[in-house]
């Protein structure tokens, strides 16, 4: 998996085996100094890339208002419906359907 970030434990990106485009693995809480530490280096990416992408939400318990923020600037980058997060809790999934993202980012 090709490590994009400076701290490695802040997430993995990588080209998804089955050519679904990228796929970002996350953990740990999504606060807004986290995702602030990690919005520019996801976006660099997958502006480079084009690509849909597919956030990795497994081993994540809690968003903050700065990944709806992140998500939303992907979809700009990558198109609405390519912006998939998989392995979602039902609090987090709750989140974004309160938000009105459920229709322009896909949920799992």
């Amino acid at each position: 998996m090709d490590i994009v970030a400076t701290n490695q434990s802040d997430f993995a990106m990588a080209e998804d085996n089955s050519g679904r485009g990228l796929r970002c693995v996350l953990s740990g809480r999504l606060d807004t100094e986290r995702c602030g530490r990690i919005s520019e280096a996801i976006l660099a990416r997958l502006q480079a890339s084009g690509q849909p992408v597919t956030f990795d939400l497994a081993d994540v318990p809690f968003v903050a208002s700065a990944f709806l923020r992140l998500c939303i600037l992907a979809a700009r980058l990558v198109g609405s419906g390519n912006v998939r997060l998989a392995n979602t809790a039902p609090p987090i999934k709750k989140v974004f359907k309160i938000a009105g993202l459920d229709g322009p980012i896909r949920i799992d």
